[in-house]
């Protein structure tokens, strides 16, 4: 089999768990137990990076080996037994000849798998069980609307739409192996199903089923929208920022002799809030402040699916306008008081025409805040001539003149074209105990500890563009409530 970008379609294949990856590249496995530096070991080649994938907060979590135990931190307290895992192969390990088998378990399936139920318009996976789609498309229930295999030869995702001609299919009818890792994608119309909803990782229910046993159904994960799934980049387990997939909220291994306790959860705290911005809004429905026109949802980029957010302000807009001209912002009904904890993710795209001129008057841009009376409590400021983000608070003294005071928690770059990750998480409080930490990509920009109500004792979030002319997107709006980690809310 040739691989590389010169390779054939004719000549891809679905690879089974267990398939050697090229120098670079990647491949799965289930991992035998809940030890990332024995997995490692199992591994016949040397490794890069291990992947885990959370499917509520669609994140992947990363294990470098010989990295710092912090680092790690997050992959190892949520391997277990089962888990499927993917592999990254170091780029310098260019052996030939190594071999690999998948798992006796998967290999043994003869039984289409019937995976988590993912929401509409996005992706769920698991193993396959048989070389057939169209089979596999059937035993689901929900509506499929895509499924995708990877080729481990050639580094890419193979695709079969029910219904479509064959010659648009890369993934032929009899194109899987029982041991394959597949994504099946859900209709964005079908409304039959309820999604499964339990936080849990990707995972194999069972390691212990035998050959003439019943065949153990796989719960994995859900990235969003019809495209193939992002492969995790190598030390970096952030998605793609492209309209690939990733995998979305889903469900729990199921039971079994072999496990009896389940699989560890990511995090405690509720999801109260997400916003994708494709037909229709998931969740709650936020309030909007803006001239007709500015703000809505656009095709231009997605974080992920085929559609994002967007917020326009252009120097039209004059600062009589205040109320409605000076600002493009949606706003939450998410009010939190003293004694409250929020987790809050949002990703941002700044294209290259995020300057829309100069409005007198006014030299600011504020693209998220936690309103209070008057000026926000704190803010996420973006200053385009020095190409920098960064977040204010307010204090809760007043100068002589009677106007608030602030202070700068921290300053970093941003660049255009891409997209950021970006995750708040307060502790609201009156007193000392509160905290507020600003996440960028996953690591933390900002850290305060101490008061976080000002003014008044209640907050709520806005997001968009408030002052100077800008436009940008934004996609992956989350909030969730009560204790938990950044995998709550980031994308």
């Amino acid at each position: 089999m040739s691989s590389g970008v010169g390779a054939r379609i004719g000549d891809a294949q679905a690879s089974g768990a267990g398939s050697v990856p090229p120098a670079g590249g990647l491949t799965t496995t289930v991992a035998g137990s809940a030890s990332a530096p024995a997995l490692v070991e199992e591994v016949p080649f040397d490794v890069s990076s291990l992947f885990l994938f959370n499917v509520t907060s669609q994140y992947w979590m990363a294990y470098t080996p010989g990295a710092p135990e912090w680092l790690n931190q997050s992959f190892a307290s949520h391997l277990d037994e089962g888990a499927i895992v993917w592999v990254r192969r170091s780029p310098s390990d260019s052996r030939g000849g190594i071999t690999w088998q998948a798992p006796a378990e998967l290999v043994t399936l003869t039984t289409p798998q019937t995976l988590p139920v993912p929401p509409a318009g996005r992706v769920t996976a698991g193993a396959a069980g048989t070389t057939s789609a169209s089979a596999l498309v059937g035993a689901q229930d929900f509506q499929a609307r895509a499924v995708f295999a990877f080729d481990v030869a050639q580094q890419r995702y193979l695709s079969y739409t029910p219904g479509a001609p064959s010659w648009v299919n890369t993934l032929p009818e009899h194109g899987l192996q029982t041991s394959s890792i597949v994504w099946i994608s859900r209709s964005p119309q079908d409304q039959s199903a309820s999604l499964a909803s339990t936080d849990a990782l990707a995972a194999v229910g069972s390691l212990s089923v035998r050959a003439d046993s019943v065949p153990p159904r796989v719960a994995q994960a859900s990235p969003t929208g019809a495209t193939a799934p992002a492969v995790p980049v190598s030390g970096a387990p952030k998605p793609t920022a492209t309209a690939a997939p990733k995998p979305a909220a889903s469900p729990t291994a199921t039971p079994s002799t072999a496990r009896t306790s389940s699989p560890t959860l990511v995090s405690g705290a509720s999801i109260a809030r997400h916003l994708t911005f494709e037909d229709d809004y998931s969740g709650e429905m936020p309030g909007i402040q803006a001239n007709p026109g500015g703000i809505g949802s656009t095709s231009e980029s997605a974080r992920a699916g085929s559609k994002a957010g967007y917020a326009h302000l252009d120097d039209s807009d004059g600062r009589e306008a205040k109320t409605d001209g000076f600002r493009a912002e949606y706003h939450g009904s998410d009010h939190a008081g003293n004694g409250d904890e929020r987790w809050h993710g949002i990703s941002f795209y700044f294209p290259e025409d995020v300057d829309q001129g100069n409005n007198s008057g006014w030299n600011d841009r504020i693209i998220f805040q936690f309103a209070d009376q008057g000026s926000p409590m704190f803010s996420l400021h973006m200053d385009v001539d020095a190409g920098e983000l960064w977040v204010r608070r307010k204090l809760p003294e007043r100068n002589s003149d009677g106007k608030p005071q602030f202070e700068t928690l921290g300053r970093w770059p941003f660049e255009t074209g891409q997209w950021y990750d970006m995750v708040f998480h307060a502790e609201w409080s009156t007193g000392s105990s509160g905290s507020f930490e600003v996440y960028v990509d996953g690591q933390r920009r900002v850290n305060y500890q101490g008061r976080t109500l000002a003014e008044r004792d209640s907050t709520y979030s806005k997001w968009g563009i408030y002052g100077q002319p800008t436009r940008l997107l934004f996609d992956e709006v989350w909030r969730a409530e009560g204790s938990g980690t950044l995998e709550s809310v980031r994308p």
